[in-house]
């Protein structure tokens, strides 16, 4: 089917092209418009876009990246689904709805930034996001999300807002006490430092899920992290009075560069605490 326009509306696209501009007079977007154009890679939208139609991209399934506007008033349901090499989208504002099944089979997609605007969020809206890692939004977003991409947007909230040292949300401080295990665990094996720094510093583990953490770490070769948990688990000992720390030191503990610094090795006694010096 050629590419049809009817004044400001798009009605179908010619799947000639990897990428393709939406002409800038382009006010509203049909349904099923680039349904199955398996040959686009590259979408860009315009910036007066107002509406997108349901199932819009749909099976859109070598498309890996979209040019999005700046705001939005209305899009459809299944907007992305089985677009399954897509990796990243940030979505307006204006959008009040993460409609049905939005993201569903997206197993490529990582990082997903969701707009203040947001009101309601359908519960099948992630289905089969298996590579998600990175969700941005804020508190009130955060408590429409369903529950299994909640942690993955603790830890990103924690990440990029919590590294400023002012205090969280209470939704994200009530969270981040009930989930802790689940997040820590979903930090290291993500390898977020900054998020790990938090969680350890605020959520106030027990030496038990320090040693479980200590053990993950080493599982996933995470370096830094691992010095990261040894801090920790030093204080715990201190404020516990609990027995020696015990690490295999064959990952963690080796000269690396960690953070602008340079992490020594500087004392192993057996039956007393590991100690690390920092050297700027």
């Amino acid at each position: 089917m050629p590419t049809l326009m009817l004044r400001e509306t798009l009605i179908s696209y010619d799947n000639r092209y990897e990428h393709y501009s939406v002409p800038d007079h382009i006010r509203n977007i049909s349904a099923n418009c680039f349904n199955e154009r398996w040959e686009l890679q590259w979408l860009t939208l315009p910036e007066h876009l107002e509406e997108l139609g349901d199932n819009a991209f749909r099976m859109c399934i070598n498309l890996k990246r979209i040019d999005m506007p700046v705001r939005i008033e209305k899009v459809g349901r299944a907007l992305f689904s089985y677009c399954r090499n897509l990796k990243s989208v940030s979505l307006p504002e204006g959008m009040e709805e993460i409609d049905y099944e939005m993201f569903r089979e997206c197993g490529a997609l990582q990082e997903i930034v969701l707009p203040d605007s947001v009101e309601r969020i359908h519960g099948s809206a992630f289905s089969s996001c298996g590579s998600l890692k990175y969700l941005s939004c804020g508190a009130e977003v955060f408590a429409l999300l369903p529950e299994k991409v909640q942690p993955a947007a603790a830890l990103t909230y924690l990440e990029r807002k919590g590294k400023e040292n002012s205090r969280l949300p209470e939704i994200f401080e009530r969270y981040v006490q009930e989930k802790k295990e689940l997040l820590l665990e979903m930090g290291i094996r993500r390898n977020d430092v900054r998020g790990m720094q938090y969680l350890l510093e605020n959520s106030d583990p027990d030496g038990e899920l320090l040693r479980n953490c200590q053990e993950i770490a080493q599982r996933n070769h995470r370096t830094e992290i691992g010095a990261l948990i040894l801090e920790a688990m030093e204080k715990n000992r201190e404020s516990t009075s609990e027995g020696a720390l015990d690490w295999d030191l064959s990952e963690t503990c080796r000269v690396g560069k960690i953070r602008g610094m340079k992490l020594f090795l500087a004392e192993i006694i057996i039956d007393k605490p590991l100690r690390l010096w920092y050297y700027i």
